[in-house]
């Protein structure tokens, strides 16, 4: 286990809430605004692609410009994150990812705005997301004591999942009273917030013995998660299960919502029983201080995982379905917690930002691979979709999540 951790946040005193540290509180107050202003910006952007092209096309491949440079330089990210610091990385994102905001803000507002902005905005928007993530998910250990982290960790995420279920709808009203303009100059205005924020943070330090080539710190940090059992084994099954998981339920999930319940209202309460779950099964995670071996929390999640897709796929009762992915998300939310919160304390903090991006790069770089297979099977069924799914998912759990080294104690 890595003993290493900040003296000012040992200082504090493990059994007191986070939010008594002041510089965590400065990141949360910050970060929470900035992802309350996102949702302003995730609901703007495609509304715009479609005014602008009327194309579902044009909509998909503006997505996908950001999400390539954001895939490709996860890992970078990470070895950024650990040559200067979490915080220096964040702080740069967020002012040129405010930088880009104001700019289409300013190209809506006097009417200038073409398409092919709109490309050019996303690829640098997520570009800059691939520097940013790895430096959110890295700073928390730095800023609190090793028994702080789950409390810290559900601060953090159940802030965020509680901005994506309110966000939206705050983000509609006002693209509806005051335009797309407003909505990303509301947008702006939070990375600002989140930009003091940071600025204000004085604890986050660097490690010493960074100043490598980028490419030789990217193999390093590689070859460190390899060498770690647990955390190779979670990189497996990170890539594995998402493949069967994310594509089937993104690509089912409006299918079932057309053919079997209303429409697009037993869609939106899909999605918010399942994030309902999650928050509360984060809030959860944060008040259990003691910690957990992954095995029974990786056991636990994917079974649940793969029974809620059975469930799916057979049932015809809305109420059934909302109930299986509110389960579903109240277990997502607490393993997940656990899983970073173990991931925090047991990685080497100068390779810290390198681990998390390539867990984020394992966990979404076959996504698109998912969606392709996914939409293939339900040309079949899309009750085949969500069985195969289900039961795939259920049988690699119960050999994945058997060895050893998850249901070893910390």
């Amino acid at each position: 286990m890595n003993s290493a951790q900040p003296i000012s946040a040992a200082a504090t005193g493990a059994t007191r809430s986070p939010l008594s540290v002041r510089d965590f509180r400065l990141l949360w107050i910050g970060e929470t605004v900035s992802v309350f202003g996102d949702q302003f910006y995730l609901v703007a952007l495609p509304w715009l692609a479609l005014q602008l092209s009327g194309s579902g096309l044009a909509l998909g491949s503006v997505l996908m410009t950001a999400g390539i440079p954001r895939a490709a330089l996860m890992l970078a990210g990470g070895a950024a994150t650990d040559r200067f610091s979490s915080r220096s990385v964040m702080l740069v994102s967020n002012i040129m990812r405010c930088g880009i905001t104001v700019l289409l803000a300013a190209l809506v507002y006097t009417h200038a705005v073409r398409l092919w902005h709109l490309y050019v905005t996303a690829a640098a928007f997520g570009a800059f997301d691939a520097f940013f993530y790895p430096a959110y998910v890295s700073i928390v250990p730095s800023l609190l004591a090793q028994e702080q982290l789950a409390a810290g960790n559900s601060l953090m995420y159940g802030s965020a999942q509680l901005t994506n279920l309110i966000g939206p709808a705050a983000a509609g009203a006002l693209i509806g009273s005051a335009g797309l303009s407003g909505a990303f100059g509301v947008d702006a205005a939070t990375f600002m917030v989140s930009i003091a924020m940071l600025a204000l943070i004085t604890s986050v330090g660097t490690h010493a013995a960074r100043q490598q080539p980028l490419l030789e710190a990217v193999r390093e940090g590689v070859a460190y998660s390899l060498g770690h059992r647990v955390i190779r084994s979670l990189l497996v099954a990170y890539a594995i299960m998402n493949l069967f998981l994310s594509g089937p339920f993104a690509v089912g999930a409006p299918l079932l919502a057309k053919i079997r319940f209303s429409g697009a209202p037993s869609l939106g309460l899909l999605f918010s029983s399942f994030g309902a779950g999650a928050l509360t099964g984060t809030v959860l995670a944060g008040r259990i201080r003691r910690r957990q071996r992954l095995g029974p929390v990786l056991l636990t999640t994917y079974l649940a995982a793969g029974a809620a897709m059975v469930t799916l796929g057979l049932t015809w009762h809305l109420w059934m379905a909302a109930a299986a992915l509110a389960c579903l998300g109240v277990i997502a939310g607490y393993s997940n917690i656990q899983i970073v919160a173990y991931l925090q304390r047991e990685t080497d903090p100068a390779k810290m930002g390198r681990v998390m991006s390539l867990i984020m790069f394992c966990a979404h770089g076959l996504l698109p691979l998912s969606y392709i297979l996914s939409g293939a099977v339900t040309r079949i069924s899309v009750t085949v979709l969500f069985l195969v799914s289900g039961m795939t998912v259920m049988v690699i759990t119960l050999f994945l999540f058997r060895a050893p080294q998850f249901w070893q104690k910390e």
